[in-house]
């Protein structure tokens, strides 16, 4: 099962819940929340809890013209406490010719 909130349009929150049946009986949650702060910028966590519980941390910053920056903070428990700084540039085709 799972769920998703949006007490505004700026904020929503869900949770999902999750059971697999392959060598044992497995489960796993996952909470995840997002924050569009503003048009420019947003914040998202996520928490899942599976084989140990790990979150992710992460922030948005549109820098224009389609650039877009990212940092990331993962406690992933495969791989140690990382921190990942990402920018991505977006090539939109123009559909209307």
């Amino acid at each position: 099962p799972s769920f998703w909130l949006a007490p505004s349009s700026h904020l929503s929150l869900a949770y999902s819940f999750e059971r697999a049946n392959q060598d044992d009986v497995q489960h796993q949650h996952v909470l995840s929340g997002t924050w569009a702060i503003t048009e420019a910028q947003s914040f998202a966590a996520r928490w899942t809890e599976y084989d140990g519980g790990y979150y992710r941390v992460s922030y948005r910053r549109a820098l224009g013209h389609g650039v877009d920056a990212f940092g990331v903070y993962t406690s992933d428990p495969y791989v140690p406490r990382r921190l990942n700084v990402k920018v991505v540039w977006t090539l939109v085709a123009n559909r209307g010719r």
